[in-house]
């Protein structure tokens, strides 16, 4: 986000905005309980289940057709943002389909 926003003024003006366009539209109690939700979640103990091929973190090797990727930080990654900014990942996904079509 530095690279995007690399001065104060343009850091505010995007928290105005996300704060004007997505925050005004939530409710506190969704956000609360989603919050809440995620504190003691732990799928772990049920990983080595899993059939599907993914993409996933630190708990991969449980799953069968697992596979972990650390992305290097490059003009592409955006963070804890770059989950959703396909050109940080989608070479992986790419390379995820092919194992799947073969």
């Amino acid at each position: 986000m530095q690279m995007l926003y690399p001065t104060g003024e343009k850091a505010d003006a995007e928290l105005k905005s996300f704060i004007d366009s997505d925050i005004v539209d939530s409710d506190a109690n969704d956000v609360l309980y989603a919050f809440d939700a995620s504190r003691d979640y732990d799928p772990s103990g049920k990983l080595d289940q899993i059939k599907a091929v993914v993409m996933w973190e630190e708990q991969i090797r449980k799953i069968k057709h697992g596979r972990f990727v650390l992305l290097p930080i490059s003009d592409v990654t955006r963070g804890h943002g770059s989950n959703s900014y396909p050109p940080a990942w989608k070479q992986y996904l790419a390379e995820l389909m092919n194992e799947i079509e073969h």
